[in-house]
C-alpha cells in the first residue's frame, strides 16, 4: 500500500491501533531504479526479519542529487513497481530535502524496529548514528551476485547494439 511519507507517524501509531503492539517493524530504502531480481531478494531478506516492510523509494531530486544522475523511471513508476511486489506491505516515495535529513527524518517518524540496509549504503557512520539515536537495530543485507541495475542497463545497451 502506497503511504506519504509526511505520514509516516501517523500511520505508525493507526498499525499499533490495529495490530498487536510486539508487531515488528522493518524499513529500507533504495532507488529501485529498473527493479529486478537483486531488489525482489533484498525485500525477501527483509520480511523474512519483520511482521511489516516499509520501503522508501528515492525521489527523482533526491537520485539526481547522490547519483549525479536522473533514474531511469520516473518516481511514481519506480514506486508503483516495488509496492506490487509481495514482500512489500508499504512504500512511500522520499521527498525530503538532502538524503541525511531525510533519513533522521524518517526514522523518527517511522520508528522501525529493524533498518535493512546493503553492502553498498552510504553515509553509514550518520546512519548508525540515527539508529542508534532511535534504538533500531540495523542488519545488513547481501546483495545478490552479479545482479545489479548497473549490469542490467549495461547488458540493454549490448543488447541493443547486437540488434542488426
Amino acid at each position: 500500500m502506497i503511504i506519504k511519507q509526511e505520514q509516516l507517524a501517523k500511520w505508525r501509531a493507526d498499525l499499533f491501533a490495529i495490530k498487536s503492539p510486539f508487531t515488528q517493524i522493518g524499513y529500507t530504502s533504495g532507488t529501485f531504479d529498473l527493479t529486478h531480481a537483486g531488489h525482489l531478494n533484498l525485500f525477501e531478506q527483509c520480511k523474512k526479519q519483520c511482521d511489516v516492510l516499509v520501503v522508501g523509494v528515492a525521489g527523482d531530486a533526491a537520485v539526481e542529487q547522490y547519483k549525479g544522475r536522473r533514474p531511469v523511471i520516473g518516481q511514481e513508476h519506480r514506486l508503483r513497481m516495488v509496492d506490487g511486489l509481495k514482500p512489500v506491505d508499504y512504500a512511500f516515495v522520499n521527498e525530503i530535502g538532502s538524503v541525511d535529513d531525510d533519513f533522521g527524518h524518517i526514522i523518527s517518524n517511522l520508528r522501525p524496529h529493524r533498518y535493512f540496509y546493503g553492502p553498498d549504503s552510504n553515509r553509514m557512520e550518520y546512519r548508525q548514528k540515527v539508529c542508534s539515536q532511535w534504538k533500531v537495530e540495523m542488519v545488513e543485507v547481501p546483495r545478490l551476485p552479479g545482479v545489479s541495475t548497473s549490469d542490467v542497463i549495461m547488458d540493454a545497451a549490448e543488447a541493443v547494439m547486437s540488434i542488426k
